[in-house]
């Protein structure tokens, strides 16, 4: 028998709870870890709310909003880290499509010192569908990113081009998420751009810009097209409180393949993170 629906309403419970735990074990780790002079586990709790979940392009919640708490533990600065990150609905009527997902990944960079230096990570995603029965549902995906921040620059500041590409396919082994199985390669472009911060006199705050392109070549279904399926523009920022960070987006999709997303999408979040 699947989960109940008041099981969507636990995530935030269990992610203060997870929270506590994890404080309390890396707390008694990092002591240890001071004592022998070692790097620590970094870990970062954060929670978004968001008025829709687009993922890939595609509005996995028609148009409803969710909430998503997510804990990433970054081990002792080796450029290894493991995520758990999951995306609950704010209302009734997609329980099928929440999702817990497991990250694992390596992160870091060569040619530092050059205008080719380059920043790079490799993921494992599995995607687990608590709603529903996990060789129909159930994905892994592979994938990596690259990004140069010395390659250009626009008034003294980087702008930075990054690429990703990932391969979907099912976890199970068949059931209906067969022909989810896929590629998808999105390239983007950033930009940092300081302005006053009001707050914090003598300060800047940073703007964070952005747009991508992807390319999906059969991710997430077989009526999918093998095209150019959307772009992204995104703004966001993080505002420090305290020991939390608050970082506000705000996105807009324009939507090119009607087999991904029928509509153009504008969405925004709100994230809040504690990193210890």
């Amino acid at each position: 028998m699947f989960r109940q629906r008041s099981l969507a309403k636990w995530p935030v419970a269990i992610g203060f709870t997870a929270l506590l735990v994890f404080r309390l074990n890396t707390q008694a780790f990092a002591q240890q870890e001071d004592r022998n002079q070692q790097a620590k586990v970094g870990v970062n709790f954060n929670t978004r709310f968001a008025s829709k979940h687009i993922w890939r392009g595609l509005d996995r919640f028609d148009d409803h909003g969710a909430v998503q708490p997510s804990i990433n533990l970054d081990w002792f600065g080796t450029g290894f880290s493991t995520t758990v990150w999951s995306c609950w609905a704010l209302s009734s009527g997609s329980e099928k499509q929440e999702e817990i997902d497991y990250v694992m990944a390596y992160s870091n960079s060569f040619l530092t010192d050059t205008p080719y230096a380059t920043n790079y990570s490799v993921n494992c995603i599995y995607y687990d569908y608590p709603h529903t029965n996990s060789r129909d549902s159930d994905a892994q995906e592979i994938g990596g990113s690259f990004s140069w921040p010395n390659l250009a620059s626009i008034g003294g500041r980087a702008l930075v081009p990054s690429y990703y590409v990932g391969s979907l396919w099912p976890a199970k082994g068949g059931g209906l998420n067969r022909t989810a199985a896929g590629w998808i390669h999105i390239l983007s472009l950033g930009y940092d751009l300081p302005v006053a911060n009001l707050l914090a006199e003598g300060k800047d705050q940073v703007i964070h810009l952005s747009a991508e392109m992807a390319y999906n070549d059969g991710m997430g279904g077989a009526p999918i097209d093998h095209d150019w399926s959307h772009a992204v523009l995104r703004i966001s920022t993080g505002i420090p409180v305290g020991d939390v960070t608050i970082s506000p987006d705000l996105n807009y999709q324009i939507s090119m393949d009607d087999s991904v997303n029928e509509e153009d999408q504008l969405w925004c979040g709100l994230s809040m993170s504690y990193r210890f």
